[in-house]
């Protein structure tokens, strides 16, 4: 679900406390996007909208979510609508968030 690898990488790079600072505006940003997603943007928004949470989530390594985003950013471009499960996708990144902020501490201390 989390590429734990993915975020040790990122937050070696940038150093921690800019590496907060990104977590921060990503779920920020990212709960705003969901909330939109949630209330069914127009058509033509979509796949920008899935494009977005897709590269955002990419760098933090919320894999299944990226993964969820891409075949929904694929499904809008063809504008068949109806077979894109934004529930689902909304779902995941509500599990993912949940994981990744139970485990973040812990993973900061050890």
């Amino acid at each position: 679900m989390i590429d734990w690898n993915q975020i040790e990488t990122l937050k070696r790079d940038l150093g921690a406390d800019v590496f907060d600072e990104i977590v921060e505006l990503f779920l920020s940003e990212t709960g705003t996007a969901i909330s939109q997603l949630r209330q069914a943007p127009a058509a033509g928004d979509l796949p920008e909208l899935l494009h977005s949470l897709k590269g955002s989530a990419l760098n933090l390594g919320f894999e299944d979510f990226v993964e969820l985003c891409k075949v929904g950013e694929i499904v809008a471009r063809t504008g068949n609508l109806t077979v894109i499960e934004v529930e689902r996708i909304a779902d995941c990144y509500d599990a993912t968030r949940s994981l990744f902020l139970s485990q973040i501490g812990e993973r900061r201390a050890g």
